[in-house]
């Protein structure tokens, strides 16, 4: 999800580690430019209900089995100056 900034590296990251078990394949869901971030996400950035069953909808077009979503954890309460996703 591009607004939740998680960039190419990690997306790899999370890729190759996810592939290592040989008995599925996994890749990055295609979003079309036509999907609303805000449809998606609500204004604090977190998945809304129906994001999660737009994103079901798009992997089916997509014909995937399964989706897998990896959110950018909450903000740490121990050090509130970091923001999410960094660290």
């Amino acid at each position: 999800m591009p607004g939740w900034h998680v960039d190419a590296d990690i997306t790899a990251h999370a890729l190759e580690t996810l592939q290592a078990d040989k008995r599925f394949t996994f890749e990055s869901l295609k979003l079309p430019d036509v999907v609303s971030w805000n449809d998606i996400t609500s204004a604090e950035g977190e998945l809304r209900p129906k994001g999660r069953r737009k994103i079901v909808d798009l992997g089916r077009q997509q014909n995937v089995d399964a989706a897998l979503v990896i959110e950018p954890s909450a903000r740490n309460e121990n050090n509130p100056i970091v923001s999410p996703g960094v660290g």
